[in-house]
């Protein structure tokens, strides 16, 4: 007699991405370690740059300068601000080995190509009202590099986390 089986739910993080070994001749630990640091340097050279763009920004604005460039400004202090935080406390969870400092990255991460995701659709939508096709070519060539390339660093960082969760784990029950 066939046995009924039985459907699971599976979670977001469950399911089966493509999972990397290494990257670039790398561990997953030293590749995302990799990508953790250089966030932490351009997060640092950013901040100050998008501090300083919005206060001059400001200034301007009593003179007469757009308002728009003032709150891209902002903006981007606060996406810098963030990539500082959670590349921080990637580092010291790798260093660390506690998993659980990782998954703020990788929150972070799966947000940023949805950022990218909405940037390309409303630029999309405005080149095409302008009839600009070059401009649209150019947007959909650098949107499919963007979004590979953050494909590729996600999985890196959800397979590293994943594997420091199972380790962490398997290693408190044997304790």
């Amino acid at each position: 007699m066939d046995q009924p089986t039985e459907t699971r739910i599976l979670k977001p993080w469950q399911y089966i991405l493509w999972e990397p070994k290494s990257c670039c001749c790398c561990s997953l630990s030293t590749a995302s370690l990799t990508v953790a640091i250089t966030w932490l340097v351009v997060g640092s050279i950013a901040v100050p740059m998008w501090l300083y763009f919005a206060v001059v920004s400001s200034v301007m604005d009593l003179y007469g300068a757009e308002i728009f460039i003032m709150i891209t400004c902002i903006i981007l202090l606060l996406v810098s601000i963030c990539w500082l935080v959670v590349a921080s406390l990637y580092v010291h969870g790798v260093r660390k080995t506690r998993y659980k400092l990782l998954l703020p990255m990788v929150i972070w991460q799966a947000i940023h190509m949805a950022i990218i995701c909405f940037l390309f659709v409303s630029f999309t939508f405005i080149s095409l009202f302008n009839n600009d096709i070059k401009f649209f070519l150019v947007m959909l060539f650098t949107y499919i590099l963007l979004v590979s390339w953050d494909f590729c660093i996600f999985s890196v960082l959800r397979t590293n986390y994943l594997q420091l969760r199972q380790v962490t784990s398997s290693a408190s029950v044997s304790d």
